[in-house]
């Protein structure tokens, strides 16, 4: 589906500016940031879920949810580690995308 959704968007109409989080405990992401793509990757060695459906296994699994530049997700997310346990690394690495139309050269 990424594939399909770079080939829609023109470079030269568009920034793209990215943030970078890495959630080591649950955690709510709200939508007001105004984001039009959201990555989830486990990084750790916990098991969690994306509002409480969505598995987010330490298996290597990104789960994305994309928008067109010009369009943003309004849903807020939380991410959830299932049973913490001592001496586990729980860890999610969020990475949101920000479009901004490109003015000029």
């Amino acid at each position: 589906m990424s594939i399909k959704i770079q080939e829609v968007i023109d470079k030269r109409e568009y920034q793209a500016r990215y943030s970078f989080e890495v959630v080591t405990q649950n955690k709510r992401i709200f939508s007001r940031d105004r984001f039009s793509c959201i990555t989830f990757e486990n990084i750790g060695d916990t098991d969690a879920t994306i509002n409480g459906l969505i598995p987010c296994t330490n298996n290597g699994v990104i789960r994305e949810f994309i928008e067109l530049p010009n369009t943003t997700i309004d849903t807020d997310f939380t991410v959830q580690f299932d049973t913490v346990n001592p001496g586990t690394n729980p860890a999610v690495l969020v990475v949101k995308t920000y479009y901004t139309k490109h003015i000029g050269e």
